[in-house]
């Protein structure tokens, strides 16, 4: 009895004993693996770190706009520019590349062109400039604005040259971040001088540098110009009394604001169109707001979307009055990617220098007046019967006439040659 209580203890201890090592333990502190009799390795020492990259030098651009028009086609009221700046007739076109202005002069017996709306005015796009390398230091660099489907008409410092009636281009602007012209060595002109209160005098608040070009010294540059592109919105009232937006853009638009009637709308984002169906959003009562925009709203929307905090205070300064909600204005914010595809902006850059371009840019409508949208709706199914004159009237409408095309060819019982019909009067409405 004793010799198997004996066996079956050291049976046990055994078992214990392989358990453990099987599974490892920790003796004096040091950790046993099952089969390890030594030490454990040393552990591999952590990999170097990579050797920061040196950061490029950037030339900072920030530029913010407002593209305006009436929604019924009409032209607007004529803006008094100051006496320095430079209508575009005044920068000589320069050859080889420069193409004549002169309107084609029609065979006779020729009918005239239809008439046209007033095309949609990039308005005061401001552009300002700033660069990493410390303040003291100028650089130069070469400037180029394109409208693809437009034409400029202002400009401001002086432009060098332009190669046609959309491109404008100056050459070896100096910029410098401090705005103090000791730094260059020699004696410049001083900024020009504007009224009291002018939006050309509340933009220099929103410039860290001071620019220098031909013979001209400022804190920002500008230029302005016409488009013949429709606007991505449509406004309309459903047969239900709703009120619709849509949106037949490639790019979604942001803050958009509705003053009609005495009630004021604010929509956070439309999203962009879906192939040739347009994004569409019924406005309700949430959407239902005191004011279209509070005094700080603008500042912090476009501080949002890049612009610096002077330059966000000044466009608010600027615009508060009108994109405020004005009664009878519809506004919107386009993205950069829209901007960039409405006025190109190139820069010409020392070697060495990368550049960073911050665009802001809203859409204001003025004259808005859906009482006559049944008018234009009946025009618009006229047209598609092929009735010409009725035609020649949505096309003068702007706007107005082009969302009641927009808006018949969304139609699904229309008959193909109804629908090409109004889609030409559409591709009409885009050139000039």
């Amino acid at each position: 009895m004793r010799t198997h209580i004996a066996i079956g203890i050291a049976a046990l201890i055994a078992a214990v004993c392989g358990t453990l090592l099987g599974v490892g333990s920790t003796i004096s502190g040091q950790k046993i693996a099952a089969g390890n009799t030594g030490p454990e390795p040393a552990p591999k020492p952590a990999p170097a770190p990579e050797p920061e990259q040196p950061r490029i030098p950037a030339l900072r651009v920030y530029e913010w706009g407002v593209t305006t028009l009436n929604w019924d086609g009409t032209p607007e009221a004529e803006e008094v520019m100051p006496a320095v700046f430079y209508p575009a007739d005044r920068i000589a076109l320069e050859p080889p590349m420069a193409r004549p202005e002169k309107p084609p002069v029609l065979p006779e017996g020729r009918p005239a062109p239809d008439p046209k709306p007033e095309p949609p005015r990039p308005r005061k796009p401001v552009l300002y400039f700033e660069h990493d390398l410390a303040a003291q230091k100028q650089i130069q660099f070469d400037l180029d604005i394109r409208f693809p489907n437009g034409r400029v008409t202002w400009v401001y410092p002086k432009a060098s040259r332009r190669l046609d009636a959309a491109t404008v281009q100056w050459d070896s602007i100096e910029l410098v971040n401090a705005q103090t012209p000791a730094v260059l060595g020699r004696e410049l002109p001083k900024p020009a001088v504007f009224p009291a209160g002018h939006w050309a005098e509340t933009s220099r608040a929103g410039g860290g540098a001071s620019l220098y070009v031909n013979g001209e010294q400022e804190s920002w540059l500008f230029y302005e110009g016409e488009q013949f592109d429709l606007p991505e919105l449509d406004i309309f009232t459903a047969p239900d009394g709703s009120l619709r937006l849509q949106n037949h853009g490639a790019y979604p638009v942001h803050d958009v604001r509705l003053a009609i009637e005495g009630r004021h709308y604010f929509v956070p984002a439309i999203a962009a169109a879906s192939g040739e169906r347009p994004t569409e959003v019924t406005l309700t009562e949430s959407h239902r707001v005191d004011a279209a925009a509070k005094p700080g709203v603008l500042a912090a929307e476009t501080f949002a979307a890049g612009l610096t905090r002077a330059q966000s205070e000044v466009f608010e300064k600027v615009w508060q009055g009108t994109l405020g909600g004005v009664n009878g204005t519809l506004s919107w914010r386009r993205t950069a990617r829209a901007l960039d595809d409405m006025a190109e902006i190139k820069l010409t850059l020392p070697v060495g220098m990368a550049s960073e371009v911050k665009r802001v840019g809203y859409v204001l409508v003025n004259r808005l007046d859906l009482g006559r949208q049944p008018a234009l709706d009946a025009q618009a199914a006229k047209a598609a019967a092929g009735d010409t004159e009725a035609g020649k009237a949505l096309k003068a409408s702007g706007m107005a006439g082009a969302g009641a095309l927009r808006r018949r060819l969304q139609d699904e019982n229309l008959a193909l040659g109804q629908r090409l019909a109004l889609a030409k009067l559409l591709a009409e409405m885009r050139t000039r």
